[in-house]
């Protein structure tokens, strides 16, 4: 698990270091032109699904890779613009 240096002061003031480990990804954030379509094509489709529909969707999605969790802690659901807006601020890249 990747490790993140951390600042903070002791009782006397002085900084100090300390070591926390960060939250490891789930998924991945580099995909192809074509998962970006899919995922593209499976976010929309699991949007306007019923709740028993969408258990089988998600499944989907988490198979090619994609776990919203890995970038949001919203727990509300998330949009095909949630994850073009993923895209365009560059934390997941497309490889082609």
């Amino acid at each position: 698990m990747a490790k993140r240096k951390v600042t903070t002061q002791n009782e006397t003031n002085e900084p100090t270091a300390l070591i926390r480990p960060s939250k490891a990804m789930k998924g991945k954030n580099i995909f192809t032109s074509l998962e970006v379509k899919e995922l593209i094509e499976l976010i929309a489709e699991k949007v306007v699904a019923t709740p028993d529909k969408q258990k089988g969707i998600r499944a989907k999605i988490r198979k090619i890779g994609f776990y919203y969790s890995d970038f949001s802690s919203k727990k509300d659901g998330y949009t095909v613009a949630d994850f073009e807006a993923l895209i365009s601020s560059g934390q997941i890249k497309i490889s082609d």
